[in-house]
């Protein structure tokens, strides 16, 4: 096992070619007020990123690296995710506040999801939700998006095609959904779950695998507290970063088993795979730094400093760059492989 740190450029892979090389930080960009989720759309190169401070996406092109828009949407998004086939993005945000029916002077906020047209930003429509959503996944091919809300403890389904939500899967009493991964070859969704209540994180967290089409769970799997969740399609694997233990699980698809646990770095929070190259890119939320894991050998290859307080990840496997939003600086560090010197 490479040890944390240390340069792997021009490793070997299982298949004998030179392996992909090192990434290095090649810019930062300031975005808005606490930068949290981050998508980016393959086919124009764009990078989203959801500013839950700001109200606000902030568009970066991903040739120049600069700042080309800015979004303004609901009170407090989290996520952003792009569906490239039809041209949209879904924001999950505060719309507005209605006047409680308990009484007046207290108010109800009105959760949603944006959908806005990533051509125009012109916002198509406002899909209510669950109380407090959290992350998105998209599954392209079934033109579904999932949404995690994490204090009405269920998932949103929404069909991309009529904007509305078809379905509701429920966690259990007091358990939020943290994150969700889908694989579009095989129809399966992946939910990551934590008791919750107030202040409190109790209990061992749950990866759920649930049906794409029926929405029924299939399988319950204990995993670490405050997990989250992305899947290698091509191989069939899953993986979910603990924040409680500083770890990386790793579990094949097929067989609902714990290949590898892999130590990491502090407080692993989002994570990221380019399947072109299986490489797995974990935030280290308290290290401001960002682990490689070799999805072939299932090693931590090395780590490589970003902002402070980096908090999710996102890839565009065409030119592989790789995204990392700095919550505690309100940046992006933007990542490349590292050429020859």
């Amino acid at each position: 096992m490479a040890l944390l740190g240390t340069p792997c450029a021009g490793a070997i892979n299982n298949q004998g070619q030179p392996g992909p090389e090192q990434e290095a930080v090649i810019a930062t960009i300031h975005v808005g007020r606490y930068p949290h989720g981050v998508a980016v759309d393959e086919e124009t190169g764009r990078v989203y990123v959801a500013n839950f401070n700001e109200g606000s996406i902030s568009v970066i092109d991903g040739t120049t690296n600069e700042v080309v828009n800015t979004i303004q949407v609901g009170k407090g998004p989290r996520d952003v995710a792009v569906n490239s086939e039809i041209n949209c993005l879904y924001v999950t945000n505060i719309l507005a506040h209605d006047v409680s029916a308990i009484g007046l002077g207290l108010y109800r906020p009105r959760f949603a999801v944006s959908v806005i047209d990533n051509q125009t930003s012109e916002t198509l429509a406002d899909v209510v939700v669950g109380t407090n959503p959290w992350l998105i996944e998209i599954n392209e091919r079934a033109n579904r998006v999932y949404v995690a809300n994490y204090a009405s403890y269920d998932v949103s389904v929404i069909a991309g095609e009529s904007n509305e939500v078809v379905a509701t899967i429920g966690m259990g009493r007091f358990r939020s959904p943290t994150s969700i991964a889908v694989n579009e070859e095989t129809n399966r969704v992946y939910i990551a779950n934590t008791f919750h209540l107030g202040p409190l994180h109790l209990g061992v967290g749950r990866l759920l695998v649930v049906d794409g089409d029926t929405h029924q769970i299939l399988s319950a799997l204990r995993v670490g507290r405050q997990a989250h969740v992305a899947v290698n399609e091509r191989t069939s694997r899953v993986y979910v970063t603990s924040r409680e233990s500083g770890t990386l699980t790793v579990i094949d698809g097929h067989t609902n088993e714990v290949i590898a646990t892999l130590d990491v770095g502090p407080a692993p929070y989002g994570l990221a795979v380019n399947e072109k190259t299986n490489r797995i890119y974990v935030a280290n939320r308290d290290g401001n730094s960002v682990s490689a894991v070799d999805g072939d050998a299932n090693e931590v290859l090395y780590t490589v400093d970003v902002g402070a307080s980096p908090v999710f990840v996102a890839v565009n496997e065409a030119t592989g760059r790789v995204y990392v939003t700095n919550s505690g600086d309100d940046t992006v560090s933007v990542l490349a492989p590292k050429r020859g010197e």
